[in-house]
């Protein structure tokens, strides 16, 4: 181990020829750019209370950014801080409908999925969704409430100044706060 290190210490340019050499840098930057990823945008959710449960259907735009197929795994982890405690936390898995979840090359596909919850998933204040592709990388959507999406920073923040000061996320008090 210290004959490699010696090597490499003697002449720092042998590890630019390592990775480089001809042509090697511009191949590891076109693997980052070429990598497989997608966004993820929910269009609507509809709730179903029926006793105390909920059947819950959503439907989600993907969009693949990448220059690879990919296709999706048919669950969406979703979950968050829920009702009007904010204390309960619930995760539950959403089955995607239909059996073509593939992704062509920078396509915008709609998919619906269907589950059912606990009846307070029905107010949501802290909630995300996870979803992860058969290749390539998870993506996770973070939501303030209904419809606002956020970065992971502000939604990690909002939960933490919950738990440390009991204070709600602004935009949840902005829908409490709403009248008809």
């Amino acid at each position: 181990m210290e004959a490699i290190v010696e090597y490499f210490s003697k002449d720092p340019l042998k590890i630019l020829y390592l990775f480089g050499g001809a042509g090697g840098i511009w191949f590891w930057i076109e693997k980052w750019n070429n990598r497989i990823r997608f966004e993820l945008l929910e269009l609507s959710e509809t709730y179903n209370p029926i006793d105390h449960k909920c059947d819950i259907s959503i439907q989600i735009k993907c969009r693949n950014l990448s220059n690879v197929k990919t296709s999706l795994q048919p669950n969406i982890k979703v979950s968050g801080y829920f009702g009007a405690s904010f204390i309960t936390k619930i995760s539950a898995l959403i089955t995607l409908n239909g059996s073509e979840l593939s992704l062509e090359p920078h396509e915008v596909k709609s998919f619906d999925g269907k589950s059912r919850i606990q009846a307070s998933y029905c107010f949501p204040i802290l909630k995300k969704y996870k979803i992860t592709s058969t290749v390539g990388t998870n993506k996770t959507v973070y939501y303030l409430g209904h419809s606002k999406v956020c970065n992971a920073a502000v939604w990690y923040k909002s939960l933490l100044l919950f738990k440390l000061f009991k204070r709600r996320p602004k935009m949840h008090n902005q829908a409490l706060n709403r009248t008809p």
